[in-house]
């Protein structure tokens, strides 16, 4: 059984020099890596919260900023929403980070929208 091949986005060191830290034989576990099975059930779960605390978090911003005048709300929807989606972006790929920067992003463009819309309807 051949090794699968390597996501695009990795860069491999040559075989003699790979390490894992705290091993004495130097002995690679790229392989195990590759092998296990995706937590697609626990991912999922995990990416609801995300969801739905991004967009909490986005209508409570809009909201608490809102409350003194309602564009200065959209304004701060606007700059922290993207500055948080920037900072997360950089770990879409990490295996148990994906799960939490995806649920997150998608919860920051719903809550984005909701607030796009309570501004549009006077609220």
């Amino acid at each position: 059984m051949s090794e699968p091949e390597p996501p695009a986005w990795t860069i491999y060191a040559r075989e003699p020099e790979r390490v894992v830290a705290g091993s004495s034989s130097g002995a690679d576990l790229e392989g195990w890596r590759h092998t296990e099975p995706t937590p697609w059930v626990l991912g999922l779960i995990v990416s609801a919260f995300g969801v739905a605390f991004g967009a909490m978090l986005m209508l409570g911003l809009y909201a608490l900023i809102g409350s003194f005048a309602r564009w200065a709300g959209l304004v701060a929807v606007f700059i922290v929403g993207p500055a948080i989606g920037w900072t997360l972006w950089d770990f879409r790929f990490r295996p148990v980070w994906r799960w939490i920067v995806w649920g997150s992003l998608t919860g920051l463009l719903a809550g984005i929208g909701s607030a796009v819309a309570l501004f549009a309807l006077g609220r």
